[in-house]
């Protein structure tokens, strides 16, 4: 029983040896006839570390010629410095059996008292995580010592404390760091604890204070939340890409997590790459929500003390895209920090398990140059399951410099829990590295990881299916959207290509930029390789199209607004306005310059021609709520383009690509377009 109540304080030695709760004798010695009494200190159990010294004292009451007392020792180490009123007892170097020291009254040989002495091991400090504290919200972690002889004496040796907190003793072994955060950071210390045997133990630690919330972002982050009501449709192990800007250019993202269906994120790791600075295996945790809307909040906090908050619109599929959503407190009220948008999909574990990393596949990577302008990236490779490329083929552009149709060799090496790396060496254009975070066997989020001074790029792999391929490859109507930046400006094009299967495609699409929008007809050649790659137009100014299988393909342009986007089958059948019932959600894509501001909408179609919207936004302006909106839709036969009208604003189309997929035409060029989903 005595082991399990000092298991705290005696984490090795009590196996061997039983030590009681209070020493025999208590310490003192009865008075006698001479009333003579001897009381030893430290009274009650003595622990001694070992190899280490405890001091012991005698005082005596009715000792009239102050003759004191003598000291005899039993049992393993020694006793030096002796005096008629005090010893110092050295312990063994290793555990041993208690010891007892023994003091005779020389007055009244009669009167007698002892102390048992137990030889314990050193000190120590396990190590900890300790809990991550939030700028302004009350702190509390507890840190631990085993071994040793209580109580301990604690102290911070080297470092500091994160300010608002300090060291409080909590028991007999153990202190609290605890108080109210007022600045955030990484604050690393190092925290020593000396017993009573004069030895000393310490530990490095660390303390994570993330930055708080304003209140007037609590209270966007509720409305958004709705109280958790769906959260369990987040829920599953996930990969995730995002990309934006902020103070320093460009910053991308890519990684990993778990959501538990009840709100809270664990097991996450990412890698953030930007102009400044590269980052790699940051590992993080978090909390979401999701509203009944299906749109929801989610914050990440980052092992450097940044916190990262995302407004959420989550599919009935279980993925969501989202935009950062933190820029009105991450920087003050400038709101010059960093805004952008991302997706995230559920991972396939058993399609990942059983993966085959053989097999043909596309690409296409955006972001900026070493200067800061537009790059894209497109092409498709061979793999071997050792990972090594074959017959790599892309096309690059490079703030309207172009790279056309140059063979490259490289690795791509995907494991089954779904991390993975490339390495793509193309001519002409440069070397590209690459951290992968696989969906599924057939898909991959990558991101660029050369990082400062280098190119930012962020993107997606994916298998290629429904080869080779032919002119024929490309029939019926397919729904196609790009977005490019040059200039001060955003391009962006909306619309339908119409392939005969023979070579030739008709385009009807709208062109918006800053001046505002024009539509864009007209009848191209076209060639299709075996490999998927397309050329849509002129030699000199062709689109180029990489096809992920039949109709469905990664689009590139050759001009100097570096246009990048998705070629995808339109529904086929019947389209109505009664075909949209229900709801959609959804958010942007990512955006091509800094200027642009990023949303995340909720849509509820009834049927009628009726529809509601909730929303949020962020940008250079800074992030805020969307109000409800009441309007109405409508569609013509054969129309491409749903129109929706809020108020007495001006209808807003939505490019159709089926009754369960929108694509929002945004209402100016400083906003990205919204990809919508049920």
């Amino acid at each position: 029983m005595a082991c399990v109540l000092f298991a705290a304080v005696l984490a090795g030695g009590c196996q061997d040896y039983n030590i009681p709760i209070t020493p025999t004798g208590g310490g003192g010695s009865g008075g006698g006839s001479s009333g003579l009494f001897i009381q030893l200190d430290p009274a009650g159990t003595v622990l001694v570390d070992v190899g280490k010294t405890r001091h012991v004292t005698a005082t005596l009451t009715n000792d009239p010629n102050h003759m004191g007392v003598t000291w005899i020792l039993t049992g393993p180490g020694s006793l030096s410095n002796i005096s008629t009123t005090s010893v110092t007892y050295t312990a063994p170097t290793a555990l041993d059996v208690p010891a007892t020291i023994t003091a005779t009254s020389i007055a009244d040989t009669t009167q007698v008292a002892t102390e048992t002495m137990y030889s314990v091991p050193l000190p120590t400090i396990p190590m900890v995580t300790l809990a991550t504290g939030t700028v302004g919200a009350a702190y509390s972690s507890a840190i631990s010592g085993v071994n040793g002889s209580p109580p301990y004496n604690w102290s911070v040796s080297s470092g500091s404390l994160p300010p608002g907190l300090s060291l409080s003793v909590a028991s007999f072994t153990s202190v609290v760091l605890q108080g109210t955060p007022t600045a955030a950071g990484t604050f690393n210390f190092t925290i020593q604890l000396a017993d009573a045997s004069s030895s000393v133990a310490s530990q490095p630690e660390s303390v994570v204070v993330n930055a708080g919330m304003s209140p007037g972002m609590i209270s966007k982050l509720a409305t958004l939340g709705g109280g958790g009501v769906n959260n369990l449709q987040l829920q599953g192990s996930y990969a995730f890409r995002f990309g934006g800007f902020g103070p320093h250019g460009m910053t991308v993202s890519a990684g990993s997590f778990t959501a538990d269906g009840n709100g809270k994120i664990s097991g996450g790791m990412m890698d953030q790459i930007g102009a400044a600075n590269a980052r790699t295996g940051l590992a993080f945790s978090g909390t979401y929500a999701v509203g009944a809307n299906h749109l929801g909040e989610m914050t990440l906090n980052l092992p450097n003390g940044q916190t990262g908050i995302y407004a959420l619109a989550v599919s009935s599929s279980g993925n969501a895209r989202f935009i950062e959503f933190d820029d009105d407190q991450s920087v003050t009220a400038t709101s010059k920090g960093t805004h952008g948008s991302g997706e995230m999909k559920r991972q396939d574990a058993k399609s990942l398990g059983t993966l085959n990393a053989a097999g043909n596949y596309v690409f296409e990577l955006t972001g900026v140059d070493s200067q800061g302008a537009r790059v894209a990236l497109a092409g498709e490779f061979s793999a071997t399951d050792s990972g090594a490329l074959s017959q790599g083929t892309a096309d690059a552009n490079d703030n309207g410099r172009v790279t056309a149709q140059v063979g490259f060799a490289g690795n791509h090496i995907v494991a089954a829990t779904g991390a993975g790396n490339a390495t793509l060496n193309v001519p002409g254009f440069g070397v590209v590295h690459l951290n992968l975070y696989g969906v599924s066997a057939d898909e991959e989020f990558g991101v660029g990881t050369d990082g400062s001074g280098q190119m930012v790029l962020t993107g997606s792999v994916l298998r290629q299916k429904g080869g080779p391929f032919t002119n024929a490859s490309l029939a019926g109507n397919l729904d196609f959207q790009t977005t490019g930046f040059a200039n001060g400006g955003s391009l962006m094009t909306f619309g339908m290509i119409s392939a005969d299967g023979r070579g030739t495609a008709t385009v009807s699409a709208a062109q918006m930029t800053g001046d505002g929008a024009a539509a864009v007809d007209a009848t191209h050649s076209m060639s299709v390789s075996a490999a998927g790659r397309v050329a849509l137009g002129s030699q000199q100014d062709s689109q180029i199209i990489y096809l992920v299988d039949v109709n469905e393909g990664f689009v590139l342009g050759p001009d100097a607004e570096v246009t990048t986007g998705w070629i995808q089958p339109h529904a086929t059948g019947a389209i109505t306005a009664a075909s949209f019932n229900g709801m959609l959600e959804g958010a942007s894509v990512v955006p091509d310059s800094p200027g642009v501001t990023e949303s995340v909408i909720s849509l509820n179609f009834d049927g009628n021609g009726n529809v509601t919207g909730v929303g949020a936004s962020s940008g250079p302006q800074g992030s805020s709520m969307l109000p409800a909106q009441q309007g109405t839709y409508g569609m013509g036969a054969g129309d491409i383009f749903l129109s929706v009208t809020w108020g007495l604003q001006n209808p807003q189309p939505m490019l159709i690509v089926s009754p369960s997929k929108l694509i929002v035409v945004p209402s100016g060029a400083s906003f990205a377009p919204i990809v919508m989903e049920k």
